[in-house]
């Protein structure tokens, strides 16, 4: 009998990368998924975990949203870890995290927690996560590509070692 996957959320803003994140964590190259999706995606991967194991995980990807409404708040209902996607290229995005974040801790409470500022490769000179003291409050933050794959490895590598902790 295989490990119940755990429920990862994602959670951004509109066009913040996450549909892109979530197909390329699942293993498919989003560049096979052009058009837009609306609603809610629910896709399966395996994460890698310590001792050359994999745990499984059920992304769910829904739309993007600076506020979540009854709707968003459902979707997190028994998540084990949350996903913060931001388009880093756009303070706009990048600043609708933190309310994201203390929506969803109103809805679910404590969740390992990783902040993943993508489109990385779009704009590498504007990109100093340490800078972002108030994203790092909410977890690890990772400057990721889900166009090129940048930083996503690591990202995973980080998130199984909480899910596990």
């Amino acid at each position: 009998m295989g490990a119940v996957p755990r429920k990862l959320c994602l959670l951004g803003p509109a066009s913040s990368g996450k549909t892109s994140l979530a197909l390329r964590i699942a293993g498919e190259d989003p560049a096979a998924h052009p058009a837009p999706h609306t609603g809610t995606r629910v896709l399966e991967a395996r994460l890698p975990a310590a001792g050359g194991r994999t745990l499984p995980v059920r992304i769910w990807d829904g739309p993007g949203r600076t506020l979540l409404d009854s709707l968003g708040q459902a979707m997190l209902t028994r998540a084990d870890a949350l996903l913060l996607v931001a388009d880093g290229t756009d303070p706009a995005s990048v600043a609708a995290l933190s309310l994201l974040y203390a929506s969803a801790r109103q809805a679910i409470g404590e969740r390992p927690v990783l902040v993943l500022l993508n489109k990385h490769d779009l704009a590498p000179a504007r990109w100093n996560p340490g800078e972002l003291g108030e994203l790092a409050r909410l977890g690890p933050v990772h400057a990721v590509s889900a166009r090129t794959g940048e930083g996503i490895e690591a990202a995973l590598a980080e998130l199984a070692a909480r899910l596990a902790g």
